[in-house]
């Protein structure tokens, strides 16, 4: 409550008993992501999803993005992109559905992946856009300096232009994760906090570590073929 006001500026803060999934989660994120559960709305985000996912390797394909240095796993680009999203879905909604549970929660698989689905429109909305602006400004070689700016070792030579776009892209994922974290909490019925050191933190170890065995496999694979 502020003193500038009182109970007209909390008022004013309150969301309205009318929230919608869209735009609710980008302004109301609780009462919006509660809703888009218990309505099961899904088919939006979802459409989002796969048009960002298969967009993004046909916009690397037709802009002479550099060849991947590890060949396909399925024999096909796209077929890895469908691979990734079963890994992504194991990660992201059974792995959170379990450990709620495991905490007290409540949540259906279908909220969990409802929720998580939602959580994700930040980052999917501001992908392509960043890409498309990196090719403007920069052609086939932003392919090179695109990455988070936390795992690329040339951001301090980079040009500004791209540090802006890569910060704008991992500021989106940030968001995600905090919806993410919201969404869970409202259909488990957790504390956030409780959400954040029972799922998220177990999951971020989890890539960390994933992350670490990509890399090791990688050098090996690199030397082997070398």
């Amino acid at each position: 409550r502020s003193c500038w006001g009182g109970a007209v500026v909390e008022a004013s803060l309150q969301a309205p008993d009318d929230v919608r999934p869209w735009p609710g989660t980008l302004t109301h994120p609780p009462r919006a992501l509660r809703a888009a559960a218990d309505e099961r709305i899904w088919v939006a985000p979802a459409l989002l999803y796969l048009a960002v996912g298969v967009g993004v390797p046909v916009l690397r394909s037709l802009t002479g993005a550099p060849p991947s240095k590890v060949p396909p796993i399925t024999g096909h680009p796209l077929g890895d992109v469908a691979l990734s999203w079963v890994v992504l879905a194991v990660i992201v909604v059974i792995f959170p559905f379990g450990l709620g549970h495991l905490a007290g929660g409540r949540a259906t698989l279908a909220e969990v992946f409802i929720v998580t689905l939602w959580g994700q429109v930040p980052g999917l909305l501001v992908l392509l856009p960043v890409h498309g602006l990196g090719l403007a400004l920069h052609g086939s070689a932003w392919w090179s300096m695109q990455g988070s700016i936390f795992k690329s070792s040339a951001v301090l030579s980079q040009p500004v232009d791209a540090t802006v776009l890569n910060t704008l892209r991992d500021v989106a994922y940030f968001w995600c994760l905090g919806l993410g974290i919201i969404g869970l909490s409202e259909v488990h019925r957790l504390p956030a906090r409780r959400i954040f050191f029972v799922i998220v933190l177990p999951l971020f170890v989890l890539g960390v570590i994933a992350a670490v065995a990509a890399t090791i496999l990688g050098a090996k694979s690199a030397a082997a073929g070398g």
